[in-house]
């Protein structure tokens, strides 16, 4: 599906083995909207009514079909709702589709962002640099998550850094190597490629 691309809503863009940054990390509430002109050959995506730029540009409408998709961060309690806007989309005033778009800080920015096969939330650690953090030791602060959650919700503890098996792009982490040497790194818009997952086999 050359035509499929992804916006993760934690800032990131990927199109098979393409991924770059994009837009920023979207919070708790946030109205998401996908735009696509023919005309332009260009897909866009919006926060809360404001275009953050064509994520996609030279699309041939006449070629494969396209597949706008969307990724949404797992947070405990919350709904998704589809359906109209309760904000209006520029879709007939091209100019604010050019308008520059400037990325407000987000209380996630760099934060390393652990997704869950489980389903259950997504994990994010603050205060680890790629450079000088091991894989190890950011098994060890989501140890000390983990415990702190279920210890609030049961009172029981169940994991520890050793049941941990993280993985990016389908690669098992090594527990000595830095999270940098697995290619995990900063962008500028404060999130980081690529993107981490945390299975907890029993």
């Amino acid at each position: 599906l050359s035509h499929a691309w992804l916006f993760d809503c934690w800032g990131r863009l990927s199109c098979r083995r393409t991924k770059q940054a994009y837009g920023a990390k979207l919070s708790s509430g946030s109205t998401l909207g996908v735009l696509y002109l023919p005309r332009r050959g260009a897909l866009y995506f919006f926060a809360d009514g404001q275009c953050m730029g064509p994520a996609v540009t030279g699309l041939d409408s006449a070629g494969l079909p396209l597949y706008p998709l969307l990724h949404l961060p797992c947070y405990p309690g919350e709904e998704l709702r589809l359906g109209s806007p309760a904000v209006a989309f520029p879709t007939s005033s091209p100019c604010l589709l050019d308008r520059a778009w400037t990325r407000q800080p987000h209380a996630d920015d760099r934060k390393i962002i652990v997704e869950s096969y489980e389903g259950v939330a997504d994990h994010r650690i603050a205060g680890l640099d790629p450079d000088t953090t091991k894989v190890w030791q950011l098994k060890e602060a989501l140890a000390k998550e983990l415990r702190a959650e279920v210890s609030a919700a049961s009172g029981r503890v169940h994991y520890n850094p050793h049941q941990m098996v993280l993985t990016a792009e389908g690669q098992e982490l090594d527990d000595d190597a830095l999270l940098s040497q697995h290619g995990i790194r900063f962008l500028p818009n404060e999130t980081h490629f690529p993107s981490i997952m945390l299975s907890l086999p029993h």
